[in-house]
């Protein structure tokens, strides 16, 4: 289901935006839901979050840091 949602939002985007489908994070067998929620936020982050050139500021989307880029300061 997530994976329909995220090549849907891609296939919106030119094709030199575009990214992959995100890997699975890498959690163990016996990891508790606190450690299994973790790497899924990290994997996200590394993987989804766009990051401003400038700033090093992170969006979840390109059009949300192009907006940002026209203010950003740095």
């Amino acid at each position: 289901q997530c994976a329909k949602k995220f090549e849907a939002q891609q296939a919106l985007l030119p094709e030199g935006q575009r990214k992959p489908l995100p890997s699975k994070p890498k959690a163990g067998e016996g990891s508790s839901l606190a450690e299994r929620n973790e790497a899924a936020q990290q994997a996200y982050e590394e993987q989804v979050m766009v990051a401003c050139p400038g700033c090093g500021r992170t969006f979840s989307g390109q059009d949300r840091m192009e907006i940002h880029r026209k203010g950003c300061k740095a």
